[in-house]
């Protein structure tokens, strides 16, 4: 949600019942808050400057989960 505070924002995402990977995605990361961001109901937080494919990637192998047909599975090992 931009510009909203995920302090506010992930409790109340968890308290209504949802159960799935919450990450935050922050310009600056190096607040003290941030290093408690499990203390809130997030799973992970990366600061924009550490974007990149291999950190997309690995968010999404960690997090993301569903069935899908083996020819649609990409081959990160290239």
């Amino acid at each position: 949600m931009p510009n909203a505070d995920f302090r506010e924002t992930v409790p109340k995402l968890r308290g209504s019942g949802y159960t799935g990977p919450i990450g935050v995605v922050s310009m600056d990361i190096s607040d003290g808050y941030f290093q408690h961001f499990p203390d809130y109901g997030v799973d992970f937080r990366i600061g924009k400057d550490e974007m990149d494919v291999e950190a997309l990637q690995y968010i999404i192998r960690e997090y993301v989960t569903y069935n899908v047909p083996d020819v649609w599975k990409d081959d990160y090992t290239r």
